[in-house]
């Protein structure tokens, strides 16, 4: 997956239901109603999907193809992290 890849995943919408998960496990968003959940949720992935859209359309191509082999090595880590204390912790109940 190449950096524009993921701004089009972000862009779509996919990518940013990803944030559900984090605004989950943060305290200060679980104190707020309900109302204020689904408007801090909506802009915030409104504000993501609009920023990887400026990026798309503004940022040259060869800049984000550029940065392809970086994102690789991060994405790659991030991925074992999650994943290996994803693991860790459904192996260890």
């Amino acid at each position: 997956m190449t950096v524009s890849d993921f701004l089009v995943f972000l862009v779509g919408g996919g990518g940013v239901l990803w944030i559900s998960q984090l605004f989950e496990k943060w305290t200060w968003y679980q104190a707020q109603s309900s109302d204020m959940k689904k408007y801090i949720f909506a802009g915030v992935c409104l504000v993501i999907s609009l920023g990887a859209f400026a990026v798309l359309t503004y940022v040259p191509k060869e800049f984000l193809e550029s940065l392809t082999p970086w994102f690789t090595v991060a994405a790659s880590i991030l991925t074992y992290v999650f994943g290996g204390t994803a693991f860790h912790k459904i192996t260890k109940d």
